[in-house]
């Protein structure tokens, strides 16, 4: 199998699950800054997902530099983590969605 190509393939997945990650951030009604400030838990939700998903997306870069062929076990492997990060654009939407309802208090009864 050829390297370049699964590369390749990979760069493009992740760019389109960070543009969907963004695509999630609702342009505000009005032009005031309380608008922005409502949708602030999303922007939150955003920026760490931008960032873990770039690090991972480096780290992934760097592991396949290091590498001379693909293999079966190497391409199922890619395949599993390509699937692990489409789902990130879910988890930031819904933290964002939902980081109001967090409940931090504990019972220990």
């Amino acid at each position: 199998m050829n390297k370049a190509r699964v590369e390749n393939l990979t760069d493009a997945i992740v760019g389109i699950i960070i543009t969907i990650m963004v695509l999630e951030i609702k342009v505000p009604n009005t032009a005031s800054l309380t608008a922005i400030i409502s949708d602030f838990p999303y922007l939150i939700a955003y920026i760490v997902s931008f960032i873990l998903m770039g690090d991972a997306w480096y780290n992934h870069n760097y592991m396949f530099a290091q590498i001379k062929t693909i293999n079966r076990k190497i391409y199922w492997l890619n395949n599993l983590w390509i699937f692990w990060m489409s789902l990130i654009p879910v988890a930031a939407a819904w933290a964002g969605k939902f980081i109001d309802s967090v409940d931090l208090k504990y019972s220990f009864s």
